[in-house]
């Protein structure tokens, strides 16, 4: 992997490849225009679908860097184009036209196969951790439904359930969409050899915008819920019936879906007009990106990580004051043990390490970041409902009933079926 790191290479986003190609084109036909027929024996100048070769002596190879707008293109690499003697480029015979010899613009091959290799482990993390966390957030937004809204308990769902079910809606919604997000964009491009970016069909062009949209939103909106329990948390411990006040829940509940939209609609009116093109996926300008999309987000688990380190200070007080007292005993360590575990996923405490560990780190920092964010919704359904005590009683009562009633149908085909000394009397 640090083979492949060190390589030096070209970096160019699909934007810059196409704008590459083009200029590059756009050039050679003015080269193509100006050069003038000679009866000398030589290859006339002519743009191969990625850069431009210049007149070339018969019987002559002709070289040139490989370019620097080509993603992955070696930076000490050449390019190697054959004059024949006829004065005729080579042709390549398996494909009957002439051909261009790009094996020096593209890094070691092994190298290459290994990094194809961890970024398909990656890839597998991603979509075992949405799965998992989609299957275990339905689950527990079932429950918080099912048990919090039943005719045994109370007809109103508590303040701080809605606030949990929000929370569960936008990482189902986040985990959704980057699953749907990995399996469009897996089909939208390909950049064939000879420099041609393709599409599919023009449909998956206008399906995959609006995908990325409800990704960056996705992103956001589950960011943005973050800090919202976040500070609910933080307020609850200070005036527990912060909650009660007058449409409080619903401020809340307001600035975590609607608060997004003030960061994704600049955003999607700036694709429109300045960057409308491939999937949005591309940015010409890296500093749009950061101002309206990873800028926020980096801000919201700034102040998370804040609000972290202000109740684990509460948290540590309140111990202190409880080892001065006779009723200090371990379940209370184990408690505050347990409200800290709670609390990393809730805060996003990795989120801030990921984002500092990306600077300097390439794909070995990512098995990490895609191991806690493909299954941080999974956490959080765990720690808010999954692994609550009531929670835990139901689902063995339920495992109960479920025996006691395969007993009761075992029982009664039993009891249906004749004796062995019933079938001898008859007979």
């Amino acid at each position: 992997m640090d083979d492949m790191v060190n390589e030096k290479v070209y970096r160019a986003t699909l934007h810059e490849q196409y704008e590459g190609l083009r200029e590059a084109e756009r050039q050679c036909r003015l080269t193509i225009h100006r050069h003038h027929a000679t009866s000398d024996l030589i290859c006339p100048p002519v743009f191969d679908n990625v850069m431009c070769w210049n007149v070339t002596r018969a019987g002559t190879n002709a070289s040139q860097p490989c370019p620097g707008y080509i993603d992955n293109f070696r930076i000490n690499g050449l390019a190697i184009r054959g004059c024949m003697e006829n004065g005729s480029w080579y042709v390549n015979p398996e494909t009957n036209s002439s051909w261009t010899n790009f094996t020096d613009c593209f890094p070691d091959q092994s190298k290459r196969n290994s990094v194809n290799n961890q970024l398909n482990i990656i890839q597998t993390i991603q979509v075992t951790g949405y799965t998992i966390s989609i299957v275990s957030l339905v689950l527990a937004l079932v429950i918080l439904l099912r048990y919090r809204y039943s005719q045994r308990s109370r007809r109103t769902l508590s303040k701080i359930t809605i606030l949990h079910i929000n929370l569960f809606i936008a990482y189902i919604l986040r985990a959704s969409v980057s699953l749907l997000r990995n399996y469009i964009f897996g089909r939208a491009f390909v950049l064939s050899l000879n420099g041609h970016l393709e599409t599919e069909t023009d449909y998956t062009q206008w399906v995959c915008k609006p995908i990325t949209t409800l990704f960056v939103y996705a992103l956001v909106a589950s960011t943005f819920w973050l800090s919202v329990e976040a500070f609910v948390l933080t307020k609850l411990i200070v005036d527990w019936k912060y909650l009660q006040k007058r449409n409080n829940v619903f401020v809340h509940i307001a600035i975590g879906w609607g608060g997004p939209l003030f960061i994704v609609v600049p955003w999607l009116v700036l694709r429109v007009v300045t960057e409308d093109d491939w999937c949005w996926i591309s940015y010409t300008c890296e500093w749009s990106m950061w101002v309206f999309v990873r800028g926020p987000v980096f801000i919201s688990i700034f102040i998370n990580n804040i609000l972290f380190i202000k109740i684990v200070r509460f948290l540590y007080k309140r111990l202190k004051e409880v080892n001065k007292s006779s009723h200090f005993n371990k379940t209370i360590i184990l408690k505050m043990a347990r409200t800290v575990c709670i609390l990393i996923p809730l805060f996003g405490v990795p989120d801030i390490i990921f984002v500092l560990l990306s600077f300097w780190f390439d794909v070995e920092y990512l098995y990490a970041e895609m191991f806690f964010n493909s299954l941080q919704g999974c956490m959080l359904s765990s720690t808010f409902c999954l692994t609550e005590k009531k929670v835990v009683q139901e689902f063995w009562k339920f495992i109960y009933r479920c025996k006691k009633t395969e007993q009761n149908k075992t029982g009664c085909r039993r009891a249906s079926q004749p004796s062995l000394s019933e079938e001898t009397t008859v007979a």
